[in-house]
C-alpha cells in the first residue's frame, strides 16, 4: 500500500456536524411534525435529488409541503436552517490546517445541496486549504455512484493508490475502495484526528 499524499474529506460528520434530528427539533415544536419532517422531507427521495442537483430548492419546497402537510413557512425554515446546522468540528478544522502544513494535498468529496455548500463556502475560510472540492449537486452524481469517484480521480489527476478517503458511511467507503482508493471509516467525529494520524504514522 502506497503512502497517501492526497487526503479526501467528506463534509457531513467528518468536517461538519450533520444531525437531522437536531435540525428538525430546532424548527418544529411537536413530535408529530418532527417525525413527519424526518420521514417526508429529509428521508424522502427529493432530498437525494437536491443532493444530486436534479431538483431545485424552489421546486423542492412546495413539493415537500404538499407531501407532508406541514406549513409552508416551517418547511421553508427547515431548508433555510439546513446549511446553518452544518457546524464545523473545531478538531477537524485544526487537523486540516496541520495536514496542509505538512504538504498533503487535501480535497473534499461530498453529497450536498448546492445552496447549502454555497452557504458554507461563504461562511468559513478554511476551504482555501483544499486543492479541489467536488460537490455532488454540481456534477449531477453522488456517492456511492461510481461516476463521482471517477470524476474526482480524473478531474484532479489523482492516483487512486495514493489517495485516502474519509467518510462516515460504509456504502461510500466500499464504493471508493472499489476504485482502488485507500479508505478510512470515520465512525466518531471526536476521534477522526487521532485515527487519521495513527493511519498516517504521525
Amino acid at each position: 500500500m502506497k503512502y497517501p499524499i492526497n487526503i479526501v474529506f467528506d463534509i457531513g460528520n467528518v468536517i461538519c456536524e450533520w444531525n437531522p434530528q437536531k435540525l428538525v427539533d430546532s424548527v418544529f415544536s411537536n413530535d408529530k411534525d418532527r417525525i413527519c419532517a424526518l420521514e417526508n422531507i429529509i428521508g424522502h427521495n427529493d432530498w437525494l435529488m437536491l443532493d444530486k442537483g436534479t431538483l431545485s430548492l424552489e421546486d423542492a419546497i412546495p413539493r415537500a409541503v404538499a407531501r407532508s402537510g406541514l406549513h409552508l413557512h416551517k418547511v421553508a425554515e427547515l431548508f433555510k436552517e439546513t446549511p446553518k446546522s452544518l457546524v464545523p468540528f473545531p478538531e477537524t478544522v485544526k487537523l486540516i490546517s496541520a495536514l496542509r502544513e505538512r504538504q498533503f494535498n487535501l480535497f473534499v468529496l461530498s453529497n450536498m445541496h448546492d445552496y447549502a455548500f454555497e452557504y458554507l463556502l461563504a461562511e468559513h475560510s478554511f476551504w482555501d486549504k483544499f486543492s479541489g472540492i467536488v460537490i455532488s449537486s454540481s456534477i449531477k452524481s453522488m456517492k456511492p455512484e461510481p461516476e463521482i469517484f471517477q470524476y474526482l480521480l480524473k478531474h484532479h489527476n489523482l492516483k487512486a493508490e495514493e489517495t485516502l478517503f474519509l467518510d462516515d458511511l460504509e456504502s461510500n467507503i466500499k464504493a471508493a475502495g472499489d476504485h482502488g482508493i485507500q479508505v478510512m471509516l470515520a465512525k466518531d467525529p471526536s476521534t477522526i484526528e487521532q485515527d487519521l494520524l495513527k493511519r498516517l504514522n504521525m
